[in-house]
Order: C-alpha cells, then structure tokens, then sequence
C-alpha cells in the first residue's frame, strides 16, 4: 500500500467517527469530500476544494467568479482546470478532512493526490460593485482584468502540485481543456448548481426564480451566469 493509499484509508477511518456526530451539512460535506477524493486519487489528480464562505454575499461573488473563469476562461484557465477534480465544501468540514487549510483569505485549496499538505489558492479580487449600469463602464475588460487574476491565482497554487500546464504538449493540453469543459459545465458537479441573473431577478437550476422590484435590468453576458453554492444550506 502506497503513502496515497494510507492516507486514504486514514481519512476514510477517521470520517467514520466525523459523520456520526456531526450536524447534517457538516456530514453532507464531509462525505463529499471523501467521495470527491476517492475520485481524484483513482484519477490520480489533485482535488481542487472550492471553499464557500459563510457569508452568502461574499459567495454569491465568488460564485459568480468561479463560473467567469469556467465559463469564459482562456485555454490556458481550462487546461489548468482540467488537471483537478471539483469539489465544494464549507469550511468547517475542510479543515476537518485537511487539516492545514485553515488560511480563511483561501476562495480554495489543493489537496494533491500524493497526500501533501494542501496548497491554498488567493486571488487579489475585490468584490464586483452591484448597482445600476455605468454607460462609462468596460465590463468587457473588467471581466478579462478578473479571469487573468482567477487563472494565475489557480496556475501559482497548481504549479506547486502538478507543475502546472505551460510546460505540457500541445496535445496534453488539448485533452485538459476538453476534459475541463466536458466536466465542469452543465450539469456543475460537486452540489453546487448553475445560477443565471436576468437583470431583475436570479434563477438557480431546480429553485423557483427570485426577482426584485427595479427598473430596466442589464447584466452582461460574462457575469450572467453564477455557480450557487447554498443549495439545501
């Protein structure tokens, strides 16, 4: 048995107790994250670990980054997204399955297949400004400015673990993409559902749509789409 294996075995044994005394979504993460790691080792992948934050306006941003960079990403962000397995989780369960990814700044971690320490994953994005349209604005080069800092957030964590992609054949690459896209969008797995923003409301896959009392709408098609990460929370 290898040292990916043993740790495996550790986790799976040491969850056993984790989930019998836990609340239900701290156990619903919990076994997530088992199932997600048991994925990625057969794989042998790291696992990516998208972190939702307990505050919801914070992970509605975030949510609506993550699903810029999966949606409208470069090669580049695709590829790199290609090489994990996905999976969300909440803090609390996080630090219990990794202990180490404790950093509370982290939007995730990378908990690499080899069972070393997980790598956090900072991006240096503030939150987006909500309110009316700016005429003035260039959402067009905001959302660029934001999937370059998503992507080299991503590629600095995945270059400790995995090296990262540059140095990969073209068609190495290639496939990462395809897998990426194959995966990640539609359905989203991991528990987290794909959102849409119609100017005056919202509508999350599987929930009634939620609309609000305002004027003329507009939302740009690269912050149309959110990942929401609240379901059953």
């Amino acid at each position: 048995m290898n040292r990916r294996d043993l740790l495996f075995a550790g986790l799976a044994g040491s969850l056993v107790g984790l989930l019998g005394a836990a609340p239900p979504v701290l156990r619903e993460d919990l076994a997530r994250l088992s199932g997600a790691w048991a994925q990625a080792a057969a794989g042998r992948r790291p696992l990516l670990v998208l972190v939702v934050p307990e505050d919801r306006y914070v992970g509605m941003d975030r949510g609506e980054r993550w699903a810029e960079l999966i949606l409208h990403g470069p090669p580049r962000a695709q590829a790199l997204l290609g090489q994990v397995e996905v999976v969300i989780s909440g803090p609390q369960a996080l630090v219990a399955f990794a202990p180490g990814a404790e950093d509370p700044d982290a939007w995730a971690w990378v908990l690499p297949a080899d069972g070393a320490a997980p790598v956090p994953v900072h991006v240096d994005l503030e939150p987006r400004r909500w309110g009316r349209w700016d005429p003035d604005a260039d959402p067009l080069g905001e959302s660029d400015a934001r999937i370059a800092a998503m992507t080299e957030a991503l590629a600095d964590a995945l270059g400790e673990v995995t090296g990262g992609v540059d140095h990969l054949p073209s068609s190495t690459r290639e496939r990462l993409v395809t897998r990426a896209i194959e995966t990640l969008r539609r359905p989203f797995p991991a528990a987290a559902a794909w959102g849409v923003w119609t100017g005056c409301g919202s509508q999350v896959e599987g929930e009634e749509p939620t609309m609000y009392l305002c004027g003329m709408g507009y939302v740009h098609e690269r912050t149309r789409n959110f990942l929401y990460f609240y379901k059953g929370r």
